[in-house]
Order: structure tokens, then sequence, then C-alpha cells
């Protein structure tokens, strides 16, 4: 998937570069940097592994702070009360969904986060 995108991205700087000689040299210059990011994180490297050990440590330790599936029902936040790390929590999620990291598997705590944001939302303003 990310392969597809910095292709598409690649491919538009170079019709860019063609249509706006004025700004081939920037153009240019961009897409050498895309390239370089390209090797660099996405083909290359432990980055991808490193991350996804990261991101694992993450959600398991946010699991572990929403406590047990019996208690969220009564809390169901972070740190007890709707917080700014739910709003980030919710949308590392959303983001993790959106490119089916399967985030959620396995941790039934977090599965339930998805309906967070709209009963915050409902205690917020009610």
């Amino acid at each position: 998937m990310m392969e597809d995108m910095h292709a598409k991205l690649l491919s538009e700087l170079g019709r860019l570069s063609e249509e706006e000689p004025q700004l081939r040299e920037e153009y240019e210059a961009k897409k050498r940097e895309k390239e370089t990011y390209l090797e660099n994180f996405v083909r290359g490297s432990g980055k991808v592994a490193e991350n996804e050990a990261r991101a694992k440590a993450l959600l398991d330790r946010a699991e572990s702070l929403l406590g047990p599936p019996s208690t969220q029902e009564q809390e169901g936040f972070l740190f007890g009360k709707y917080s700014v790390a739910d709003v980030v929590l919710t949308s590392l999620l959303a983001t993790l969904l959106t490119f089916d990291c399967e985030p959620l598997q396995g941790r039934p705590n977090l599965a339930k986060v998805s309906g967070m944001d709209a009963r915050a939302c409902t205690w917020v303003g009610g």
C-alpha cells in the first residue's frame, strides 16, 4: 500500500515537473527526497519491524490501562475520565484499522474504544 501511494506521488511530481518547467528543479528535488524516504523507511532497513514492535507495545499498554472488560463499562477511558489521550488513541486505532493492521485482535478493551468518541461527546454535551 505504501509503495502504491509513493508511486502515485512520484508520478504526479514527474507530471508537474513536465507541466511547469520553471519549477522543474524543485519538483525533481522533491521527487529525489521522496525516493530516498521510500528506500530508507518503506523498502529497506529494519524500521518496519521496529515500528511494528513499538506499535504492538503501545497497544498492549493501552489495553492494560483500559482494565478488565468488566470495568470498562464503568469507566472505559485510559485514565478514568475522557482526555486528550483517549482522542489520540481513537485516532491511532482508526488509522491502524484503515491500513488493515488489525490492532484489535486479542484486545477486547481496545475493541470497545471504537464507540468511545460518540459516548464521550454525548457525555460532554449532556
